[in-house]
């Protein structure tokens, strides 16, 4: 009975959504035309290669869902995509720039950290289901994003020499607060 109900509100929100909803061709041309501005913009900026290369992925990542308004299997993947480019070019930018220190318990939980917020605030931006379906499955995978942060955060502050019991409490208000902002939202 869900699926039928999930499959009747795709089809009246794509009934409501299409006299706004400009033609696909039209919405890749502005998406193209946005993209080739930002690489002007970016080429203009007086940015290092790999810079300008993580800055121009996250556009498309960051622009791909705003312009892009077709929910097909493809399209999808096409966004899906520019989020694992996005991430993977930051991943790597962030390693590289900052000296990624792996002898060091808190600059590697820092960095995982950074890269869980930034990840699952992508994926939430480009896949609008991770932000108001609400399903098991959904409540799973942020359960374990909020441990995995708790983990992270715990040792964070363990590296940073900070007593235990300032360290339980800080984490804790911390996973509160972060996994209360990736619990889907209702929809009115």
């Amino acid at each position: 009975m869900s699926d039928v109900s999930d499959e009747l509100d795709q089809i009246i929100k794509d009934s409501l959504e299409s006299p706004w909803r400009m033609n696909l061709i039209v919405q890749f041309m502005v998406f193209a035309i946005v993209e080739v501005i930002i690489a002007a913009i970016i080429r203009l900026l007086p940015l290092s290669e790999s810079s300008a290369i993580t800055y121009f992925v996250l556009s498309l990542a960051i622009f791909y869902p705003f312009i892009i308004k077709e929910y097909g299997r493809l399209f999808k993947s096409i966004g899906f995509g520019f989020f694992g480019a996005a991430v993977s070019v930051l991943a790597y930018n962030l390693a590289l720039r900052y000296g990624l220190s792996m002898s060091r318990i808190a600059d590697v939980s820092l960095y995982i950290l950074i890269m869980e917020i930034i990840g699952i605030f992508l994926l939430r931006h480009v896949a609008i289901e991770f932000r108001v379906t609400k399903t098991t499955t959904i409540y799973v995978f942020d359960a374990i994003a909020s441990i995995v942060f708790f983990t992270f955060i715990m040792l964070f502050f363990y590296g940073l020499g900070v007593d235990i019991i300032t360290n339980l409490m800080a984490s804790i208000i911390l996973t509160v607060i972060f996994t209360y902002s990736i619990l889907p939202e209702h929809i009115v």
